[in-house]
C-alpha cells in the first residue's frame, strides 16, 4: 500500500512539472504577442508596460541601439521657444505700420525663425492684430505673421495740397451809361409880372429899346437853360427872342431884388 502511494506521488509530481513547463512556454508566447501588439500600436514603452503587466517577473529584451526605422519623439520643453511679455493693446488693433527705409521681414512664428515674406522698402502698410511684445508685433495683413518693430513707423497719409483756386478775372466795373439830357420841349419861357417890361439890345439899362411886354405876356428865352448875365448893379438880364430880333430884359431889379418875370415849367410853356 505504501509502495502504491509512493508511485502515485512520483507520477503526480512528474505530471505537475510537465504541466508547469508547458504553461510557462505558453505564457512566454503570450507575452511576446502582447509586446508585439503594444509596440505596433503605442510604441516601445507601451510594449514594455504590457509585458510587465502580463508577467512582472519576465525579462523583456531591450531594443537594439540601431533601430531599423526612425522613431519621431515629441520635442522637449527645452527645444520650444517661449516668447514672454506678449500682451494685447486695444489701441493698436488695426493700426497701420510701414518701413520707410529697410526691408520688412514677416515670420510665421513669434520667435522669428520661419520667414514667410519680405517687403521691400519703402514697404506697403501692414496692419496689426494688437498683440505686441518687446520689439515684436503680430500682423494680420497682408499675411498673418510676426514682424520686428525696430524699423517700422506709423503709416502717414499725406495731406493732399489743394490746388490753388484760380484767381478770378476781375469783373470790369460797368461803364455807366450817361443819362441823356432830354431835349427841351421848347425854349424856356417866362410870364411877365410887371406892367411894362422893356426889351433892350444889350444887357444894359441905357442901351436902345427894341420893344415892350405887358403884364401876363409870355416871353421865350433864346436857349434852355436860358442865357443870363448879372451886371454890376446886381440886375440879372435874360436873353430872349423878341419879335424884331434877339434882345435882353431885366429879370430882376437892382441887387437881384424882385422879379420882373417868372419862369414857367416846360409843361406850362405854350407851344
Amino acid at each position: 500500500m505504501r509502495y502504491v502511494l509512493r508511485q502515485f506521488n512520483q507520477i503526480n509530481q512528474t505530471d505537475l512539472k510537465t504541466d508547469l513547463r508547458i504553461d510557462l512556454k505558453k505564457a512566454g508566447q503570450t507575452v511576446g504577442k502582447v509586446i508585439s501588439l503594444a509596440v505596433a500600436t503605442s510604441g516601445l514603452g507601451a510594449g514594455i508596460s504590457a509585458a510587465a503587466q502580463v508577467n512582472p517577473s519576465a525579462q523583456v529584451a531591450q531594443p537594439s541601439s540601431t533601430p531599423s526605422s526612425t522613431v519621431r519623439t515629441a520635442p522637449t520643453a527645452s527645444s520650444v521657444s517661449v516668447i514672454s511679455g506678449l500682451s494685447e493693446q486695444p489701441r493698436l488693433v488695426n493700426a497701420c505700420r510701414f518701413s520707410p527705409e529697410q526691408s520688412l521681414y514677416i515670420y510665421e512664428d513669434a520667435a522669428r525663425t520661419r520667414l514667410i515674406r519680405t517687403l521691400t522698402a519703402p514697404t506697403q502698410g501692414v496692419f496689426l492684430t494688437g498683440v505686441v511684445g518687446t520689439g515684436l508685433a503680430q500682423i494680420k495683413e497682408p499675411v498673418l505673421g510676426w514682424i520686428g518693430t525696430e524699423i517700422i513707423e506709423p503709416c502717414t497719409t499725406p495731406t493732399p495740397t489743394p490746388a490753388p483756386a484760380p484767381t478770378p478775372a476781375p469783373t470790369p466795373a460797368p461803364t455807366p451809361v450817361p443819362t441823356p439830357t432830354p431835349a427841351p420841349v421848347s425854349n424856356a419861357c417866362y410870364e411877365v409880372r410887371v406892367t411894362q417890361l422893356t426889351v433892350r439890345t444889350t444887357a444894359d439899362g441905357n442901351s436902345p429899346a427894341l420893344g415892350l411886354y405887358g403884364s401876363g405876356s409870355i416871353v421865350y428865352a433864346t436857349t434852355n437853360p436860358p442865357r443870363e448875365i448879372t451886371t454890376s448893379d446886381g440886375r440879372i438880364w435874360t436873353e430872349i427872342n423878341a419879335p424884331n430880333g434877339t434882345g435882353w430884359v431885366s429879370r430882376t431889379g437892382t441887387n437881384g431884388v424882385g422879379e420882373n418875370m417868372v419862369r414857367l415849367t416846360d409843361g406850362q410853356c405854350p407851344n
